[in-house]
C-alpha cells in the first residue's frame, strides 16, 4: 500500500564516499565514512521494494565517485534496464584508474550495463585535481565505443559567459574536449554547501530573515510532505530526510511521516510564525545570518528547540 506522504518517482544511490578527487567546492566534504562500500543486494533490494508500489522514472547513481567501484555500479543499472525504469544517470569525474587497461574494461562495462545519461563532470574545480591527461583519454574512449548519452557537465562558478578565473579554466577544458562533439549540459552553479562555503566566504549570501526558510525551495530537495525521490547512502539507509534518523527502505515506506516529527509537524501545519513564537518562549537566540540555505537553518533549529 502507499504511504500518503510519497510518489516516489526517482532513486538516488551515493555508491560510497570515497573520491579520486579533493575538489575545493565538494558538497560532501564533511562526510568522514568513506570506507563502505553499498552493496548489490542491498541496492536491488531496494529498487525491488520501490517498484512494487511506485512508478519509478529514473535512477541515478553518484559519491564519491562511484565507478571507483564499477562492478556495483553497472550491476545496478542492469537491473534498473530489467525492471524497465526509463531512466538511468550516472554522474562521474572520469577519472576511475591510472591503469589503461582498467580504464578500457569499465568504459566497455558502462556500455553494456544500460546507462542512458552519463554525465561527466568537467570544470576547473575537478581538473585542478586530476589527470586531464587521464579524463581525455577516458572521453575518447567512450566516444570511440559509440557511448550515446554522453553530457560534459560542467559545475559554474557563476556561469558559461561569466569571466572569473573558474570559468574561463571550465570553458577552456570543454573546449579542448569539443574535438569529440559532445554535447554539453546546463551543469550546475556552485552551491552552498561543504567545502564550498568554507573556500569561498564571499561568493554566498547568508540568510537574512527566518522568514526566508520555506520547506522544498532548496535544490535537490522535495516538499517533506510528498517526497518524490530518495537518496540511499552507502550504508543503505535512505539519508537527508527532513527529521529524525536515517531511515531503511522498510521504514522508509511504511511509516515515513512528516507529521510525527514535533518541529517538522509544528512548521508544516501553523508556518514560520509558530517557531518564531517558540524561539522567543524557549529564549533562543538564533543568528540565521550564521546558514547560507534552508536546510543547513532548520537543522540548526531542531538542536535549538526543543518542542514536547
Amino acid at each position: 500500500m502507499k504511504n500518503k506522504y510519497i510518489d516516489l518517482k526517482r532513486v538516488e544511490f551515493i555508491i560510497t564516499n570515497k573520491c579520486s578527487s579533493k575538489c575545493i567546492h565538494c558538497s560532501n566534504i564533511d562526510n568522514k565514512n568513506t570506507n563502505r562500500v553499498i552493496d548489490e543486494v542491498t541496492t536491488k533490494g531496494i529498487l525491488d521494494s520501490v517498484v512494487k508500489n511506485y512508478k519509478i522514472d529514473s535512477v541515478m547513481t553518484f559519491g564519491g565517485e562511484s565507478l571507483l567501484y564499477p562492478e556495483i555500479t553497472t550491476s545496478i543499472f542492469k537491473y534498473a534496464k530489467d525492471l524497465e525504469i526509463p531512466n538511468r544517470q550516472l554522474i562521474t569525474n572520469c577519472y576511475w584508474s591510472k591503469n589503461i587497461k582498467r580504464i578500457n574494461e569499465i568504459c566497455s562495462m558502462l556500455v553494456d550495463c544500460g546507462v542512458n545519461d552519463l554525465l561527466l563532470s568537467v570544470d576547473s574545480f575537478h581538473q585542478e585535481y586530476l589527470d586531464f591527461e587521464i579524463v581525455d583519454y577516458t572521453i575518447n574512449k567512450l566516444s570511440k565505443l559509440n557511448f550515446k548519452s554522453i553530457k560534459l557537465h560542467p559545475c559554474w562558478f557563476e556561469s558559461k559567459d561569466s569571466q572569473n578565473k573558474y570559468d574561463i579554466q571550465t570553458n577552456n577544458f570543454l573546449n579542448q574536449l569539443s574535438k569529440y562533439n559532445i554535447e554539453i549540459s546546463q551543469g550546475n552553479i556552485l552551491f552552498p554547501a561543504g567545502a564550498a562555503i568554507t573556500n569561498f566566504p564571499d561568493k554566498f549570501k547568508a540568510l537574512k530573515d527566518i522568514n526566508e526558510i520555506v520547506c522544498g525551495s532548496m535544490p535537490y530537495t522535495d516538499n517533506p510532505q510528498m517526497v518524490e525521490s530518495i537518496c540511499v547512502n552507502p550504508d543503505g539507509k535512505i539519508g537527508g530526510l527532513c527529521y529524525g534518523e536515517d531511515m531503511s527502505i522498510t521504514d522508509f515506506l511504511d511509516s515515513y511521516n512528516p507529521f510525527s516529527d514535533k518541529l517538522l509537524n509544528s512548521f508544516l501545519t501553523n508556518g514560520i510564525e509558530e517557531l518564531k513564537n517558540i524561539l522567543v518562549q524557549q529564549n533562543v537566540d538564533f543568528n540565521i545570518e550564521n546558514y547560507y540555505s534552508t536546510c543547513d537553518a532548520c537543522k540548526a533549529l531542531r538542536k535549538s528547540l526543543n518542542i514536547v
